[in-house]
């Protein structure tokens, strides 16, 4: 990426430093971290920067298009959709790049796109931790579009918060204090006031959604949605309402979106920045190399179902090719 900074950044590497960053991190917010940081961050070039950066805008412009807008229902399942809200807009758009060295007998990268925010608020503090404890140049950025780390959490309270008070908008998931994201949630509440709380703690008074803070019931104005569906229904996790229920709250994001923005949009994706995929049941033959292609159904994630070696035989006897 950037071969100077990589070669100094290796060569001033010491481990004590790292350790002094992992104990800040995991002692900042009262939370550990639940996954692995990395002993160095990952250098651009402002030319590779801006690539992924146009490559996203494309990404994100075929995705929002009035063609997929117009199909995105056909992603969510059924019994899965919510009536609060209808499918316009995603406010958390996540594109996820492979870049691939010259070596490689392709140009093309592979692109995820989905609707559901990583983290957010735990990105800040990792930036900062690491230009406290490592040598990072003073001329490096980690964030885009100009923004620096003031006015990118300025950008995302008014993303997460709004016009509400921080108090009456809670981020959900199921069990938040287990999640390995944790740190996330944790630094969310420091950095934008917004407490995480378990989808079981939340209790339906008609239409309306509380919590319990200090001992008092707290209207729930806004919910910054961190659940993720496959992991619900697989857990079959009890709460005291629905998800579909008609509740009068507003969703960041939409559950919907979940769906609507994930797998299910590549097939309608094209460009130098992506390979082709189909759907299965509107392909009138099959590709000749298979071993190029994996199957994965549309409704799982986290990589739970995808196959690796498909064959003719496999793909005639799916049972739901739409799927």
């Amino acid at each position: 990426m950037i071969p100077a900074l990589r070669d100094a950044f290796n060569a001033d590497f010491r481990p004590e430093r790292h350790q002094a960053l992992l104990d800040d991190v995991n002692s900042a917010v009262g939370c550990p971290a639940g996954f692995r940081i990395c002993e160095t961050p990952l250098f651009l070039s402002g030319e590779l920067a801006g690539r992924l950066l146009e490559a996203c805008d494309r990404v994100v412009a075929q995705v929002c298009s009035e063609a997929v807008m117009a199909r995105s229902g056909e992603a969510i399942p059924p019994a899965g959709r919510l009536r609060t809200r209808t499918l316009t807009r995603s406010s958390c758009r996540s594109t996820s790049p492979s870049a691939r060295t010259r070596r490689a007998t392709s140009s093309r990268g592979w692109w995820s796109s989905r609707a559901f925010p990583p983290v957010y608020c735990y990105q800040a503090l990792a930036e900062g931790s690491y230009r406290q404890h490592h040598r990072i140049p003073g001329g490096l950025t980690a964030y885009f579009c100009g923004l620096d780390t003031a006015s990118y959490l300025e950008a995302l309270r008014q993303v997460v918060v709004g016009d509400c008070d921080p108090e009456n908008v809670v981020l959900v998931d199921l069990d938040p204090v287990k999640q390995k994201t944790r740190i996330d949630f944790a630094c969310t509440e420091a950095m934008l006031g917004v407490r995480p709380v378990c989808l079981s703690e939340l209790v339906k008074r008609g239409r309306k959604l509380h919590y319990v803070r200090d001992g008092k019931e707290i209207p729930v104005e806004r919910i910054f949605n961190r659940i993720v569906a496959d992991e619900l229904d697989r857990r079959s996790f009890e709460y005291g309402f629905r998800l579909t229920d008609d509740l009068d709250v507003t969703w960041l994001c939409h559950p919907n979106w979940y769906f609507a923005i994930s797998k299910f949009t590549l097939p309608f994706l094209s460009g130098p920045h992506v390979p082709a995929a189909h759907f299965v049941h509107e392909l009138e033959s099959w590709p000749e190399d298979l071993s190029r292609y994996v199957l994965k159904p549309l409704f799982s994630f986290a990589g739970s179902g995808v196959e690796l070696d498909v064959t003719p035989e496999r793909l005639d006897a799916l049972v739901d090719p739409q799927h």
